[in-house]
């Protein structure tokens, strides 16, 4: 293994300790270390288990109460025709999952079956979402859905309550979110206390952070 230290005594002989580059990578390094430092010591009483806690309650409480959510499955092909037919075929007990797998041009729910999950109706476009809601679990959409992205066959699969997610599900999201906010607040009141600061102490603002007013010509 290089030792580290050999490294450095060769640098400061070959004279790069001198360089301006190095030096100023080094200053932005040693500033870094301070912020980070910084935020780590302040933020700390801030970012609590109960301050994500409290978080996560004001998550839940602003939660709809009777907002629904399906889940669904589809099949998305280029064409009307192609749509129709799929439909048809349907009918007759052809298998969806399969079909969605061997046709469905969204690659990424084909795999899956078509399967795209639960969603809210803000969650889809409009006649995707439109289609789905109107769907009772188990049906699927008698005539093809036209959206931007091509023509749908919709299945639904379940409806229900929106439920609130877990706490386990969303506690790092929250946790980032606390840290955000504390962190604003503390850039906030820096920013409050460097303007108070400057304020000389007769009471008169400084311009520039040194320069001072200065008192007008006396006649």
């Amino acid at each position: 293994m290089i030792d580290i230290t050999l490294l450095i005594e060769a640098a400061k002989k070959a004279g790069l300790e001198k360089d301006a580059d190095v030096q100023k990578a080094i200053q932005q390094a040693t500033e870094q270390v301070l912020v980070q430092a910084y935020l780590s010591k302040e933020l700390k009483s801030f970012v609590t288990d109960s301050a994500v806690k409290e978080r996560y309650d004001r998550l839940v409480a602003s939660l709809p109460k009777d907002e629904m959510e399906v889940k669904a499955r589809h099949v998305l092909v280029k064409d009307e025709a192609a749509a129709k037919k799929i439909i048809e075929d349907l009918k007759k007990g052809a298998d969806f999952l399969k079909i969605a797998r061997e046709q469905s041009i969204d690659k990424a729910s084909a795999q899956e079956g078509g399967d795209v999950g639960y969603f809210r109706k803000g969650d889809m476009v409009k006649e995707f979402a439109d289609a789905a809601f109107a769907l009772v679990p188990g049906k699927i959409s008698e005539t093809p859905v036209k959206t931007q992205f091509g023509w749908h066959v919709i299945k639904v699969d379940d409806k229900r309550k929106v439920k609130a997610p877990k706490f386990e599900e969303v506690q790092e999201q929250l946790k980032a979110a606390v840290l955000e906010e504390s962190m604003l607040k503390l850039v906030t009141s820096l920013r409050d206390k460097a303007a108070i600061e400057r304020f000389n102490q007769e009471g008169k603002p400084e311009i520039g952070g040194d320069k001072k007013v200065e008192e007008p010509a006396k006649k």
